[in-house]
């Protein structure tokens, strides 16, 4: 049997991550330990786990470990905001602090209700955000255990302009919402986006970390404004207008102008409702937010915990007076000192063809467009000397006969005027069989780096033409002055390559092309495979599952078989590799379905498995495993292509066209997330105070 550690080649693939470089002047764990345990947010956790559910303990043990593992990755300042940072929580229980766990089940047992009806085993954790103002006990968020009612109280901060729910109200909405961990749509989204510890305090701008941020309190909006910081949870609004929904902020909100028996929230996705952790700590507990709910950072860390364990949070937003109104005194605030003002907003279309010309044209200039200008536009009232910025990414899936030529192209054994790739599942599982198919649809052309370049800079002329009349005409309806408009508007093209391939090649082969998580694992056991071949050959004799490529191997050094229907050597070893992480993906979905390790992924399996039985089993495993999976999707109703495998058992050598198709098959349900068309905005300007 062959351990990892004998085969020197491999140890960087597998290992690579977990590779720790020695470090004199590093403090040892004792020291870290001490720091870590002596910072007031960790004392208070600590504090909290003797009130906890053993399930919320283990949460909260999990963050503390992560501070620890993460404190040396930490810069100095992080260290020191790590210090000031707030942890504002308190556990309300039958046997802790019983009077307000009482009075908070009495006057929110609406919000409550409903969620227990949307209630499963897997969800055992909700959170309700109480959106009444501060003076009567409200601006509270709870994480509630569905199980026994215990709750973990919160200081939150919803809109200062208080609840509602149209476009661009800066008002927080009501009503039931849902968190998912994984939540990618088509247009305007509220994108959840979590980070490990290391980035704690980063700046979300652009659906995308920026750097940390200066303070956690408001010092000055000229010096430092307010961000989105460490993660963020998109609010998803699951009422839309057709359910009675019983709210106590009917009774609250009593000459409210808005129907609170029949709220549509649905909108709260496009609006980019968040909860997020915030810079504005000191703010926290008071409605001072630009229509978000803020929390503090280490709690965005508990929620993520949560979210990665259950997948998604049932959430629900209400309003209700805990007391009768006290006066209060309300911290430092900017009204212009909003989220919601200087928010990068961006739209994605993932579901589009984006090499059909003249619809991507049609849906973008008279749907998109007008849209994104209204907006620009509404922003740039809120600053003084405004400054827009917008840029464009278009990405292709990396198509499946590019697929094959993965190590070639890796070694640099390709010169790339012979690459010309040609998808042959659509976005949604379609076959094409033939070049000739293909000539009904721009999706499944052959195209070229060159043309794909020249294709997209034709689309950004377009794109930069109808953008600036739109906005032209979007800025005249708000009686602004579009003079300027060409000295204010920057609009731009990302230079675009998937993080993934330039981190493993330079080839101009992979401009434009992105590839999922997903079918990276193929090209990852493409990488394995070949590498145990060149370095380890005798594992081909030993390892009965490989026999049948011994004719291929051979063929190595003559390359790829250019326009021809003999399978080589690149076919043989991309059949195998697609087995291996389709073994992966069912071993991945077994352990789902047993709800064990719910934020496990499918590098994590293969980690495990390899420190559990050694390389030769792993593979053993993951053939076995891959096969089983590929015959069941070929008898079930997502297999598009009609071909079936008559068992799991029959030779590979035989069955060869056959796995190619149904593991292309299977991957095409991933494709869309590669199909990227990324519009991000930005509106710049002075800062506005009140007395402007």
């Amino acid at each position: 049997m062959y351990s990892l550690r004998s085969i020197k080649i491999l140890t960087t693939l597998f290992l690579i991550s977990n590779v720790v470089f020695a470090n004199s002047e590093r403090p040892s764990k004792v020291e870290i330990a001490k720091k870590v345990y002596s910072l007031d947010v960790v004392s208070k956790l600590k504090e909290l786990e003797m009130y906890m559910p053993e399930e919320l303990k283990g949460h909260t043990e999990h963050i503390i470990n992560d501070v620890l593992s993460s404190y040396a990755r930490l810069s100095e300042h992080q260290k020191d905001l790590l210090v000031q940072m707030k942890c504002s929580m308190r556990v309300l229980s039958k046997e802790q602090n019983t009077t307000d766990y009482e009075l908070v089940h009495q006057k929110l047992s609406k919000a409550l209700k409903y969620l227990r009806s949307k209630s499963t085993e897997e969800k055992q954790f909700a959170f309700v955000g109480n959106l009444s103002r501060s003076n009567v006990g409200g601006q509270k968020g709870y994480l509630v255990d569905m199980k026994t009612g215990t709750l973990v109280e919160v200081d939150i901060s919803s809109a200062w302009k208080g609840i509602g729910f149209k476009n661009e109200s800066e008002k927080s909405p009501l009503g039931y919402f849902e968190v998912v961990n994984h939540y990618d749509l088509d247009g305007w989204q509220a994108k959840t986006i979590t980070s490990p510890f290391y980035k704690v305090f980063h700046k979300i701008k652009g659906q995308s970390y920026k750097g940390e941020v200066k303070y956690l309190y408001r010092k000055s909006t000229k010096i430092e404004r307010a961000f989105i910081t460490s993660n963020q949870f998109g609010l998803i609004g699951k009422n839309d207008g057709n359910e009675y929904i019983d709210l106590s902020a009917r009774d609250y909100l009593r000459n409210h102008r808005e129907n609170l028996n029949y709220i549509d929230n649905s909108n709260s996705s496009k609006r980019l409702i968040y909860i997020h952790g915030t810079n504005r700590e000191d703010q926290l507990g008071y409605e001072l937010s630009g229509g978000c709910i803020r929390v503090s950072n280490i709690f965005s860390f508990l929620f993520k915990e949560i979210l990665e364990s259950q997948q998604s949070i049932d959430v629900f937003l209400d309003a209700a007076a805990l007391y009768e109104p006290q006066p209060i005194d309300i911290p430092g605030f900017d009204p212009m000192d909003l989220e919601s003002i200087y928010r990068i907003q961006t739209i994605q279309l993932n579901r589009w063809n984006l090499m059909d010309s003249m619809k991507l044209n049609k849906r973008l200039f008279q749907h998109i467009l007008p849209k994104v200008s209204h907006q620009l536009a509404h922003k740039m009232t809120k600053v003084k000397n405004s400054q827009v910025k917008v840029s464009i990414t278009m990405t292709v899936p990396f198509p499946e006969s590019a697929m094959k030529y993965w190590i070639p192209i890796m070694q640099n054994d390709l010169h790339e005027s012979k690459a010309i790739f040609q998808n042959r599942f659509g976005l949604k599982g379609q076959y094409v069989n033939s070049l000739k198919e293909s000539m009904h649809s721009s999706f499944y052309g052959a195209y070229s780096p060159e043309f794909l370049d020249v294709y997209f800079q034709s689309r950004m002329q377009e794109f930069r033409r109808v953008l600036t009349g739109t906005l032209a005409y979007s800025m005249k309806q708000k009686e602004m002055d579009t003079d300027s408009l060409e000295n204010i508007l920057e609009i731009t093209e990302q230079e675009y390559t998937d993080h993934y391939f330039s981190e493993k090649t330079r080839s101009e082969l992979f401009n434009f092309y992105s590839i999922s998580d997903e079918r990276k694992r193929v090209l990852h056991y493409m990488e394995v495979l070949d590498s145990v071949i060149v370095h380890h050959p005798e594992m081909i004799e030993e390892l009965e599952h490989l026999s049948w490529m011994k004719e291929f191997v051979n063929q190595r050094e003559h390359g790829i078989f250019e326009n021809s229907d003999v399978p080589d050597y690149y076919d043989a070893l991309l059949v195998q590799s697609y087995l291996y992480a389709l073994g992966e993906e069912e071993l991945y979905h077994i352990q789902l379905r047993l709800h064990e390790n719910a934020s496990l992924n499918e590098s994590k399996i293969e980690g495990d498995l390899l420190s559990k039985y050694g390389l030769s089993k792993t593979l053993n495993i993951l053939d076995e495993q891959g096969l089983w999976y590929l015959f069941e999707f070929s008898r079930s109703s997502e297999n598009y292509i009609k071909m079936g495998m008559e068992s799991a058992h029959q030779p590979k050598r035989d069955m060869m066209r056959g796995i190619l198709l149904l593991a292309e098959s299977y991957y095409s349900q991933f494709k869309w997330q590669s199909n990227t068309y990324m519009i991000t905005t930005e509106v710049d300007g002075d800062y506005a105070v009140l007395s402007d």
